[in-house]
This record gives structure tokens, sequence and C-alpha cells, in this order.
């Protein structure tokens, strides 16, 4: 996702036409205008190549790019700047297909049909552990948001809004409902498509770590609350890291 909204974005600053491949997994889960996902095959012949090795740094160069002559992005674009000035157009392509916002959507409706108040806010939560945890992501200065920030995330919400309810995804749905169980937090498990689509549809939405749950948040309309302790401070992930460029400024570390 990051990929396809760096591409539209950097080719609206430089006044060029992004193009991915037809078959791309994008189009299966989003309403990517048929415009853009226009390739069969790509000869790449004739094409410059930019690639961008640090996975969360902004670079400008970017906006500059060669006039009149055909472009290959290849690397890591995991920075809103790339693209928010076209965040209405990003959000529009970022539409579910039928097929999955509709359970989405059946499955909020339900979540409000069993609430007293039709009025509560829902808060998404996103957990994610599992890769997070492995020895190589750890080395490298991958963290989980523990418990902790989970806790302090939700009393955040649970006094700004009543009534409310937590809807929880995750890829370790059981530690969060060892952990995070309470009279207002549900848990739901389909699979990463749904989720996402649940989550973006909540009113506010709290991350996790990686760019799962970032998308989730870029994707709603409420507030973010995001684990400010990743990557881990004097990691080599940290050196590729800036938090002004990965984190939307409006959003709310904890």
């Amino acid at each position: 996702m990051f990929e396809y909204a760096a591409l539209y974005g950097i080719a609206e600053r430089n006044g060029m036409m992004p193009s991915i491949e037809s078959n791309a997994l994008l189009t299966q889960l989003f309403a990517i205008p048929s415009s853009i996902a226009n390739q069969n095959e790509w000869n790449r012949s004739g094409y410059n190549f930019y690639s961008i090795e640090k996975c969360c740094i902004y670079v400008d160069e970017l906006n500059h790019l060669p006039a009149n002559q055909n472009t290959i992005l290849k690397g890591f674009f995991q920075s809103w700047r790339y693209f928010d000035h076209v965040r209405n157009d990003i959000r529009n392509h970022f539409r579910f297909h039928p097929y999955i916002a509709d359970t989405a959507l059946s499955t909020l409706r339900t979540i409000f049909s069993s609430l007293a108040n039709k009025d509560a806010t829902l808060v998404g939560v996103h957990v994610r552990r599992d890769d997070m945890l492995s020895t190589g992501a750890q080395n490298y200065g991958f963290t989980a948001a523990d418990v902790a920030y989970f806790h302090r995330a939700m009393n955040y919400f649970r006094q700004k809004y009543t009534p409310l309810r937590f809807v929880v995804s995750g890829d370790d749905i059981h530690w969060a409902e060892r952990y995070l169980n309470a009279p207002d937090v549900l848990f739901i498990r389909y699979d990463f498509r749904i989720d996402l689509a649940i989550l973006c549809h909540c009113h506010h939405v709290i991350m996790s770590t990686g760019s799962y749950g970032w998308w989730a948040g870029y994707l709603s309309h409420g507030e973010v609350v995001y684990y400010k302790y990743w990557p881990r401070p004097d990691s080599y992930f940290s050196q590729e890291f800036k938090f002004s460029d990965y984190f939307y400024p409006s959003w709310i570390g904890m």
C-alpha cells in the first residue's frame, strides 16, 4: 500500500502517469483504477531506476525526476509525505471491493445492534506480535507493543467517549483475549482483508506496530494512537527511521 500510494503521489508531483501490474495483489482488495493497473508485463528497457533502501525516511529527490523519461521506483516508501497531498485520491483508490466491505459493514451493524446505545463510539485496536517477536526482527530493532501501551491507549479513549466499544483484531488474538479482555472489548477473527476493512470503518484507531496498523489509522477518519517505542532506540532499524516522516503529525504517540 505504501508503494502504491507513494507511486501515485510522486507521479502527480512530477506530472507523470502512474502504472502498476494489472494482477497486483492490491487490485484484488481495492478499487484501483484500471487506467493505473494496466500493465500485463514489464518491458524494463529504457527505464530509469530509483531504489530507496531506507524504509521510513522521506527522500525529496523523488519529487524532481527527469522529465520525459520512464521511471521505475523500487524499494521502501513508508512515509506519508510522498502522498498526503493526494490523500483524497488515495482513500478513493483504497476502497475495498464489495465482497470485503459488505462483510465488514455487516459485522459493524451486528456490533451496533447489540448495544443499548446505538451512538456508541467504536475504537479499532490492532495487535501485531508474531513476526515482531522473532529473533531476527528483535535483533534488527523491531518491537511489539506491550500490555501497558494498550491499556494507556484504551483508557485515553475511555476518558473521552461514553459509551464506546473496542474492536480488537490481530495476529495473536489469544494474547489479546488474555490481556485486553474487558466488558467494553470485542474480538474479531476474519482474515487480514476483512479485519483491515473493519478497523478502517471504526471511529478511531489504536495502532500496534508495522504498516498494517498504520494504514488502518490513515484510512480512518478519527483519532489515531501509535506505539512510540518502535523501533527500538539505538538499533540498526532506528538508523533508517525518522519519526516525523513515518508517523502522521496529528497522531498521538504513547
